[in-house]
Order: C-alpha cells, then sequence, then structure tokens
C-alpha cells in the first residue's frame, strides 16, 4: 500500500494537531464515492502493529510521495523526525517536502541559500542544505491550541490545509479550494437525493403494506363468503332432499347448522324439519331413559343407530 503523504512530527508537541492535519488532507476535496482525497500515513495511527516499529516508518516512508514536516522545536531536538527527515533525503528529493510551521521560528538567509540555524529555532538539523532555495512553508501556529479545527468549520484552517494539499494533489491551491467546494455541494446533493429516495421508499412500503392488508381483508371477507355460500347451499340441499332421503336430510340439515347459524340458514333447516315431521317419513323412536349422545346412518340411508348413556 502506498501513501500520498507521510507526516513527520513530535508527539510532544504535535500529537493532537498533527491528527488534525492529516484528516484535513484527508477529506480536502474528497470525491463522494471515494473513502478519503489523500492517503496520509501518520506513524501508529497508519500503520499495523510489526515486530520493527522503525522498520514499518522506513517501509512506509518508502511507498510516501510526499514528506509532511511539522516544524516545531520539539520536531527540530526529536532523533526520531531527524532519523525519518534523513531517511527521506536518503532515497528521495528535497522538492516533495512540505514545511509546516506549528512552534517557533524558521528564517531564511538568502545571502547563505539556507535557513539561518541560529534563528531558526523550528528547524531540525537533518534540514540543513537540503533546499536548493527558498522553500515555501504554511505557518500554522496558530492553529496548535486551536478548538475544533475541521476543514468544514473553519475557512482559516481549510486554506491553510489546501495550501499544503495542493503540491500533493498537483494542483495550484485556487483549483484545489474550487475542487473542494464542487465535491462538498455534490455529497450534499447526493445526500439530499438520498434522503429523498429513503423517504419515498418508505412511502411506497407503507402503501404495500396497507395494500396487502386490504387484499388480506377482502380475501378473508370473500373466503367468509363463500363458506357462508356452501353452508346455505347444504341447507337448501337438505331441504330439496327432505322427501325422498329424510336420513340425509337430517344429516345436512345438521352440519348446516353446525357451520352457522345464520338466519337465512336456520330458517332451510326448521323448514326442514317441519317438512319432515309433516311428511310422515319421520318416527319419534322411544326407549332411551337418557340423553342420546351418539347417532349413526347406514349407507342407504334405511337404519339409524342410536346412542345413549343408559346403556
Amino acid at each position: 500500500m502506498g501513501y500520498d503523504a507521510f507526516i513527520t512530527y513530535s508527539r510532544e508537541g504535535d500529537g493532537e494537531l498533527a491528527g488534525d492535519i492529516r484528516d484535513g488532507l484527508q477529506r480536502l476535496a474528497k470525491r463522494w464515492n471515494r473513502r478519503r482525497a489523500l492517503s496520509v500515513c501518520l506513524d501508529q495511527a497508519s500503520l499495523a502493529a510489526a515486530p520493527s516499529l522503525r522498520g514499518s516508518l522506513k517501509e512506509a516512508l518508502r511507498l510516501s510521495d510526499h514528506l509532511v514536516v511539522l516544524a516545531s522545536p520539539e520536531s527540530a531536538e526529536s532523533p526520531w523526525v531527524t532519523e525519518e527527515i534523513g531517511y527521506w533525503l536518503d532515497h528521495g528529493s528535497s522538492d516533495r517536502i512540505h514545511l509546516v510551521l506549528t512552534a517557533g521560528e524558521l528564517d531564511w538567509d538568502d545571502t547563505a541559500g539556507d535557513f539561518n540555524a541560529a534563528r531558526s529555532t523550528a528547524l531540525n538539523s537533518a534540514l540543513s542544505e537540503a533546499f536548493p532555495g527558498e522553500p515555501v512553508w504554511v505557518d500554522l501556529r496558530w492553529a496548535r491550541d486551536a478548538d475544533q479545527l475541521d476543514v468544514r468549520s473553519s475557512d482559516r484552517f481549510r486554506a491553510d490545509i489546501a495550501s499544503i494539499a495542493a503540491p500533493i494533489h498537483g494542483l495550484s491551491k485556487d483549483e484545489l479550494i474550487g475542487a473542494d467546494i464542487d465535491e462538498y455541494r455534490r455529497g450534499r446533493r447526493l445526500r439530499r437525493l438520498a434522503a429523498s429516495g429513503l423517504v419515498v421508499l418508505s412511502i411506497v412500503a407503507v402503501v404495500a403494506a396497507v395494500v396487502a392488508v386490504l387484499y388480506a381483508r377482502d380475501a378473508n371477507r370473500q373466503r367468509d363468503i363463500a363458506e357462508q355460500e356452501a353452508t346455505r347451499a347444504l341447507a337448501r340441499q337438505a331441504q330439496a332432499v327432505s322427501d325422498t332421503n329424510p336420513a340425509l336430510a337430517v344429516a345436512l340439515a345438521a352440519e348446516a347448522n353446525r357451520r352457522s347459524d345464520d338466519p337465512e340458514t336456520r330458517r332451510a333447516v326448521v323448514e326442514t324439519r317441519a317438512a319432515l315431521d309433516g311428511s310422515g317419513l319421520t318416527v319419534r323412536l322411544s326407549g332411551h331413559t337418557r340423553s342420546v349422545n351418539g347417532v349413526a346412518f347406514s349407507p342407504d340411508g334405511s337404519q339409524v343407530a342410536t346412542a345413549s348413556s343408559d346403556e
């Protein structure tokens, strides 16, 4: 995995600010479909555990395209920063080093063609005689103790991050800020469209649920109507066969009465009973001394067997 930039700094002086700078570089002009605008290595925040931390840092330096140096009195005295800058200069070019002043002073001596070591309290000795001409550095001393550093909430911080990021992107500062504004607006439009889409999907889901409930109710109603019509058909059939097959008429009427007690079915059952009573085909039998709890007809309807708790 390669990095667009590697940040070298002193944790003692710039531990928090280094994280804010990394976040700013990764967010500024970030395209909506990418995780970050730049891939930035910030030592332990970016590197996985390894047997040799120095080996991991050197490998990250080797795979990085640019070096961002947070210059401060603390980083000027840091042996780790000295080692990282030295490794970069041994394997890379000084024209890809970007200085960010976070504390102290940097002073360029035009006559000597180098930094004034006595007055440049933020300069790490590894950078002495590293530049063929005066480099441009970004002054972020104001941000070292500032709160809520974010490229969206602070115009000043966004402008300074753009100064650092522009040469890494290969753009001018104005082009980069313009790209950032365009991408931010595009992302905001996409978020609005996504939110609108979710609202539409929610409405569709609610409508679909309501329709499903209505269809289910209608299906249940149709089923109830069909069952009711079938029961009434049994009652009408019982009426129709009461003259020719009283046993079947009794069975059909009993089944219809068991299924439904609606007025039409009840009336048909009563009329069937009346027809059987008046036809002379029915005979009231006696013999049981207790209530009948079971009855069965022979297949041809000519015989009936009853059972009672009187044994």
